[in-house]
């Protein structure tokens, strides 16, 4: 049983983070897995993707949307590698930016070959946006684009979404994969997922990587004893998806004597500059040991996204025994059981976001139990050894392993 992936990048984002481990644990289960990646092309391809990249993001800047939005007129002849080729199951995952063109999806479709779409996001349903926030045009036509600002192009999204189910939706060997519950049924109402089998698989983490560490984490990274150290992200803040503005207000609420911040990367200084709390910032971290070193060095992870297919930061710091506050968003309610590993809010407010932070801090036996809680609801659900059973509504396409 020969398996390949195709995604468009490497190492960038989360989509190629969760490729890359998926495809790990599928070699460490004797599974013939490879990874094929849109954006390693050179000679001709590199001049077209070049192109296509100019005309594309022309072309995408004209819809004036108000978050990522993505059209697939472009793409690269992946069809055409022979490692595609001589694939028994294909795994698609994040293919926009030029990776894919519509017709070239339908072209691995042709082949004939069990073709399953690891949905990284809510693109490969929708019209073009990769969040339909409080949207369901997805389930109809897309018709009158709420994301698109530009009102002359609004159509844009329904021809894309009509293109899609023109060229895909007739092929039976087409299914789709969500990594959480929230996002399998959003694309069980979609109408190009309408007659396809929809299935519940969430990411995978390399438990033994992600762990608890036996090791000064805050010394290492300069941070304060005695003090309860918030992890959270501030370095994507124009993102409508991650909630930066929730995040903000509720770190301003802390007292600067019980907890401080710590950021992986560098932080927006427009986020950070008026906050009371100390801040520090990992800088650029390259490699999972280090930093998993930093969830170590934090005491919870603070999460504030209003989209989120999965919650890849979420389930690394849990595997780290950290537990998370989060928003009540999409698939982080398939890692977070409220009170029991970690703090769900029941509204999107900062408000709420400091409640929970105090409440998880305010009884140290209490947060010791959550924190094993937090680490055992990874180590039992989304470890690597746990990837065939967690693929076993897939067992028939993969019952060949070894071979």
């Amino acid at each position: 049983m020969k398996i390949v992936h195709i995604n468009a990048t490497d190492a960038r984002g989360g989509a190629a983070i969760a490729c890359t481990r998926l495809n790990e644990a599928m070699k460490l289960v004797r599974l013939q897995s490879k990874i094929v990646v849109a954006s390693n092309v050179n000679g001709i391809n590199h001049i077209l993707k070049s192109i296509y990249y100019r005309l594309n993001s022309r072309r995408e800047s004209r819809l004036q949307p108000m978050a990522n939005f993505s059209l697939m007129d472009f793409g690269m002849p992946i069809y055409h590698n022979p490692i595609v080729r001589d694939a028994d199951l294909i795994f698609l995952h994040w293919i926009c930016a030029n990776s894919l063109s519509i017709k070239g999806v339908e072209k691995i479709l042709k082949m004939g070959k069990p073709t399953f779409w690891f949905m990284h996001d809510m693109f490969p349903f929708t019209g073009g946006c990769h969040y339909a926030l409080s949207c369901n045009g997805y389930t109809l036509r897309c018709n009158c684009c709420q994301q698109v600002g530009n009102d002359i192009l609004k159509g844009v999204a329904e021809k894309q979404l009509a293109k899609k189910i023109k060229h895909w939706a007739h092929y039976p060997n087409l299914n789709f994969i969500a990594p959480s519950s929230w996002e399998a049924k959003c694309a069980k109402m979609a109408t190009l997922c309408q007659g396809h089998e929809v299935y519940t698989v969430p990411n995978v983490l390399d438990t033994s990587l992600y762990c608890p560490l036996d090791i000064d984490a805050k010394k290492e990274f300069g941070l304060t004893l005695g003090k309860r150290t918030i992890l959270f992200g501030a370095t994507r803040i124009q993102s409508p998806y991650k909630g930066a503005k929730y995040a903000h207000d509720c770190l301003k609420l802390l007292d600067p004597n019980l907890y401080e911040g710590l950021v992986i990367g560098r932080a927006d200084t427009n986020f950070i500059s008026d906050l009371p709390i100390r801040v520090v910032q990992t800088g650029f971290l390259s490699d999972d040991h280090t930093i998993a070193m930093a969830y170590n060095a934090c005491d919870t992870f603070l999460m504030t996204s209003i989209a989120e297919s999965f919650g890849q930061v979420v389930a690394e710091a849990m595997a780290c025994g950290k537990p998370c506050v989060s928003f009540p968003t999409g698939g982080v309610l398939d890692l977070i059981e409220h009170k029991v590993n970690g703090y769900i809010t029941q509204n999107y407010a900062p408000a709420e976001l400091k409640e929970g932070l105090d409440w998880v801090f305010a009884d140290n036996e209490r947060y010791r139990l959550l924190s094993l809680s937090a680490r055992r609801q990874i180590e039992n659900n989304n470890s690597y050894d746990k990837v065939l059973e967690l693929h076993y509504e897939l067992a028939p396409y993969l019952n060949e392993k070894g071979n």
